[in-house]
């Protein structure tokens, strides 16, 4: 329904107030799709020229008057049947200076989402507040490709020259995304996921993990990761720390990381045909200078080189990464062999792959 009212007001001028409530509603945000609100109103629901709806079930009321838009109460859809968000928006206009509005005005939403499917294209959204912004959101969409569900809440505040946000998630049913050249999975996390411009936070996200639709392990994440593309202030530096326990070298996990440091020797590791358990324990800087360390720490091995296959039920010692470098020492035990590995290796422009180690080994038993 709408309830439209024109009054004078002690302003010397005419004022209005518009009372809407509505029901059933979808959106199609048009700044992202390339057309106009002219154009987009001769469009039909369903048009090839028509975006689907990001936005459906609509319903609320809002008031629109000289002043402000007041949507006290909005509730919706997003994308699917499955996710579902309320919460509140007001946007607050300027006073007229002579004849003409100022463009900036005050922005304030906070919405409260359930069971969100990640991969939407919400940047389409925020385009109507934030362009510039909504073009790297859905930049590191695209790179990441972002899949799986979440409860996430998002306030908005700022005028449209100083725009804030904030996006805090919490109950990850399921989470993928891109990473080391393969596809990670978290399901059944527990912890929160906070974003702000140029920031990721992680609280305690704890949860197994999978790699390239194998088991990989139980992860735990605290910290925070710098995004320059989302506004990080220049020297600002982020820590991001975590673990990987009952980690399995089956899930190729292991050469995939070693591989971001050295091509070259993740290829030697995938070559190997490793098998067994792990522990690991990583540290992520982000910043002017980004940096990663992880140390391995096995717990069985079995390996297959040159047609044999080598099972060692029991190891000590680490195996420890960096983007310099790295250093190894093992001791590995079976039932008919021991052996001690011991050695670095080193990585830089001139040498993508140095290696220097030694290797010793003796029968148990004949």
């Amino acid at each position: 329904g709408c309830e439209a009212h024109v009054f004078a007001s002690e302003r010397d001028s005419t004022d209005f107030r518009v009372d809407v409530s509505f029901d059933g509603v979808a959106a199609h945000p048009a700044d992202a799709m390339g057309v106009s609100d002219a154009e987009l109103l001769r469009f039909e629901p369903g048009s090839p020229d028509v975006a689907p709806a990001l936005l459906t079930d609509l319903s609320g009321a809002f008031v629109v008057t000289d002043d402000f838009l007041d949507m006290p109460e909005l509730a919706g859809r997003v994308g699917d049947d499955q996710g579902e968000f309320r919460g509140a928006v007001r946007v607050e206009y300027p006073e007229v200076e002579g004849e003409t509005r100022r463009v900036t005005r005050s922005i304030d939403v906070d919405l409260r989402g359930r069971s969100i499917a990640v991969g939407q294209p919400l940047e389409r959204v925020l385009d109507a507040a934030d362009a510039s912004r909504a073009g790297v959101v859905a930049s590191l969409r695209e790179q990441f490709d972002p899949a799986g569900r979440l409860d996430a809440r998002l306030t908005l505040d700022g005028s449209e020259d100083d725009l804030r946000y904030a996006i805090e998630a919490d109950r990850i049913e399921r989470l993928l995304f891109n990473a080391f050249e393969g596809r990670a999975e978290v399901i059944g996390a527990t912890g929160t996921v906070g974003v702000t411009p140029g920031r990721v936070a992680l609280d305690e996200i704890e949860g197994v993990l999978r790699f390239n639709d194998a088991l990989a392990g139980r992860l735990r994440v605290d910290g925070a990761y710098r995004l320059d593309a989302l506004g990080a202030g220049s020297g600002s530096t982020e820590t991001l720390s975590g673990s990987v326990r009952d980690a399995l070298f089956e899930s190729q996990l292991p050469e995939a990381v070693v591989g971001r440091f050295s091509p070259a020797l993740g290829e030697r590791v995938e070559a190997l045909g490793l098998a067994g358990l792990f522990d690991t324990d990583f540290t992520l800087r982000s910043g002017e200078e980004p940096s990663l360390d992880a140390e391995l720490r096995p717990r069985t091995l079995a390996m297959h080189r040159n047609g044999h296959d080598a099972v060692f039920d029991r190891v000590e010692g680490a195996i420890g990464v960096s983007d310099g470098g790295g250093a190894i020492d093992l001791e590995l035990t079976s039932t008919d062999l021991s052996a001690t590995v011991d050695g670095s290796w080193s990585r830089s422009t001139d040498e993508p792959f140095g290696l220097d180690a030694s290797l010793s080994a003796t029968a148990t038993s004949l």
